[in-house]
């Protein structure tokens, strides 16, 4: 199957149940929540943005850690959801969100195509440090369970 094909896929059958899932984004609070979407993958990210927006989100995709932080340093985003695999390991973003104080309390998910104890532990400790808000396996997750993750997140208005 082409990547074209999974996405449509992916993005059909979420289209198909959100009448009974709601608006996730909405469900938080009454105005749209902002999500900063980064991955180096932009045919992925378009298909994660796409399924966020039929959410309820606001979503500004960005593809790598420098776009990141200058796109913070504009706007904070609500929640940032941080693709691991790019030139830059995502920990590294999500420790410079960390130090950063406009952005220190913004919840981070960390998106991967691997699961989390496929991580050696050093990097598992890492990540827990940094207070990631949560691992998810991007082929496990369809735009719209990541839109009820992020729905959740804010909603307990976690960090770690």
């Amino acid at each position: 199957m082409t990547a074209t094909a999974k996405t449509e896929e992916r993005l059909g059958s979420d289209r198909a149940s959100e009448a009974a899932a709601g608006a996730a984004g909405r469900a938080v609070g009454s105005t749209k929540h902002t999500v900063l979407l980064v991955d180096h993958d932009k045919a992925i990210a378009e298909m994660y943005r796409e399924g966020l927006q039929d959410h309820g989100f606001a979503v500004t995709i960005v593809g790598g850690v420098g776009e990141a932080l200058a796109s913070v340093a504009t706007k904070v985003p609500d929640i940032a959801v941080v693709t691991w695999e790019m030139p830059v390991r995502g920990d590294e973003l999500l420790i410079a969100l960390r130090h950063d104080a406009r952005s220190k309390d913004v919840p981070v998910l960390m998106f991967s195509n691997h699961p989390v104890r496929m991580m050696d532990d050093a990097l598992k400790q890492r990540v827990f440090e940094a207070r990631s808000a949560g691992w998810l396996e991007k082929v496990k997750t369809t735009p719209k369970e990541l839109a009820n993750r992020i729905a959740e997140v804010l909603r307990d208005g976690r960090t770690s």
